[in-house]
Parts: structure tokens; C-alpha cells; sequence
């Protein structure tokens, strides 16, 4: 399995910022304590479980532990093996998520 990013360091939160304007969302930038979201994101899924909604909430517990991991994608092992050698930009990003759209993802 190989990792496709840049050829320095990136961290996930990042790489889903990134994704996320690709996307068209908006970009959110909120520091709250963790303490705070951790309890939010319970409140959320147990509100989802009352109302026995098949979807849960966006950000879960789960997801919020996830977030707040300091995570670096590195693409050293694609260009050692393969010599492949990145090229990651914004436009990029955005020709990729209109690609999975046009393939039937979200």
C-alpha cells in the first residue's frame, strides 16, 4: 500500500482541510477544549440514538479522537519503489474529488 502525498510531511488535518475545500465545504477553523467536544459528540450520538436515526452524527467521539491525533502522511515508499514522484496541488485535489464524484461517491 503506498500513500500518494507531497514529498515533505503533511499532516492529516491538513490533507482534510484540503479535501474539504476541494469538496466545496467550507473551511472551519474552531478551537474548543477537548473536554467540551468529547462531551458534545456524546450528547450528539445519544440525541441520533434516541431518535433511532440510521445515520450518526458527522463528528463522533470516534472521528473527534482521530481528529486530534498529530498524523503524517508520507509518500517516501511510492517513490522509493515505484520512483514515482508527487506532484499534489489545489487543482489537483479538485480534478480528484470531481473524478470520485463522477464515479458515484459523495
Amino acid at each position: 500500500m503506498y500513500n500518494v502525498a507531497p514529498p515533505y510531511g503533511i499532516r492529516f488535518r491538513e490533507f482534510a482541510a484540503h479535501m474539504i475545500r476541494a469538496m466545496g465545504g467550507p473551511r472551519l477553523q474552531l478551537t474548543i477544549p477537548y473536554a467540551m467536544g468529547y462531551a458534545w459528540c456524546a450528547l450528539m450520538e445519544g440525541w441520533s440514538r434516541l431518535r433511532r436515526v440510521n445515520d450518526m452524527p458527522y463528528l463522533t467521539r470516534s472521528a473527534l479522537r482521530f481528529l486530534n491525533k498529530v498524523m503524517f502522511l508520507d509518500g517516501s515508499k511510492a517513490r522509493d519503489e515505484l520512483g514515482w514522484e508527487p506532484r499534489v496541488s489545489e487543482e489537483g485535489t479538485r480534478l480528484y474529488v470531481q473524478w470520485r464524484r463522477s464515479q458515484g461517491h459523495k
